[in-house]
């Protein structure tokens, strides 16, 4: 899975299955964080029964999507530190700045020649 991508679980009509619990508890040993996207149709509250279930916790619900954690001690070697993921923002939005600076400039260079053209034509 790409870094930065949530990764998204879906539970249908049929409910929190055998299967469904599964796939959630894989995916939550290996993420720590899992989106989870309740059907209309689930017959049972899924935060209390995934909570008693899976031993997770729901961190946000958000209509009718949940986002689920659960702590891996595994993984707590390759978490970024807080400085870590501040500054990997700080350079993605200095990278960003740029690129928009340039895409600017690049749309006004290429105006002037058009513009100045145009104008050699009109006279």
């Amino acid at each position: 899975q790409r870094e930065g991508r949530l990764c998204v679980q879906q539970v249908g009509r049929a409910g929190l299955s055998e299967a469904v619990l599964q796939g959630l508890d894989l995916a939550l040993a290996k993420n720590e964080l899992v989106k989870l996207k309740v059907g209309g149709g689930c017959p049972e509250d899924p935060e209390a029964a995934l909570q008693q279930r899976l031993g997770c916790h729901t961190i946000r619900v958000v209509g009718q999507h949940l986002l689920l954690y659960r702590p891996n001690p595994e993984l707590a070697s390759k978490r970024r530190s807080v400085g870590v993921q501040l500054a990997i923002h700080s350079q993605h939005a200095q990278w960003q700045h740029l690129r928009r600076e340039r895409k600017e400039r690049s749309r006004r260079e290429g105006r002037a020649p058009q513009q100045q053209q145009q104008q050699q034509q009109q006279q």
